[in-house]
């Protein structure tokens, strides 16, 4: 079996929690630790 990562993606740099989509919105709060979407990283 494989592991596959969505190459259209946004990472919390905070937690790891993965927003999957090609646009982070500027207000998104990341669900799990709270952190605005200043701490999230583009998936590679």
């Amino acid at each position: 079996m494989e592991n596959k990562t969505s190459a259209n993606g946004w990472r919390c740099d905070v937690c790891g929690y993965v927003y999957e989509g090609a646009e982070l919105p500027e207000d998104f709060v990341c669900p799990v630790c709270g952190v605005d979407a200043t701490e999230f990283v583009e998936n590679e």
